[in-house]
C-alpha cells in the first residue's frame, strides 16, 4: 500500500509539527493542559490521518459485534 493510497494530509501533519515546535520554543507548551493538548495537536493528527474522531457511534466496538456483551448485568446475575 503506497502513502497516497492511505489518503492522509501530510501537509497538516507537518504544519501541526511547525505549529508544536513553535509553542514548544516560545516555552508556551508549558502551559499547555490535557483539553488543549487533545483539540490543538492530537484530534488535528488523527483527523489529518483519516480517523473518524467526532463519531459518537462505535460501529466496531466488541460489544456491537457480540450479543452476549451488549446486557453485561444480565448475564451476570445472580452473581452480586
Amino acid at each position: 500500500m503506497k502513502n497516497q493510497d492511505l489518503n492522509i494530509d501530510f501537509e497538516r501533519i507537518k504544519e501541526l509539527i511547525s505549529l508544536f515546535e513553535q509553542k514548544k520554543n516560545s516555552g508556551e507548551i508549558k502551559k499547555y493542559k490535557e483539553e488543549n493538548t487533545k483539540k490543538d495537536f492530537i484530534l488535528p493528527l488523527f483527523e489529518a490521518l483519516r480517523w473518524d474522531v467526532y463519531s459518537r457511534i462505535e460501529k466496531n466496538s466488541a460489544k456491537a459485534k457480540n450479543p452476549l456483551l451488549m446486557n453485561e448485568k444480565e448475564n451476570l446475575r445472580g452473581f452480586d
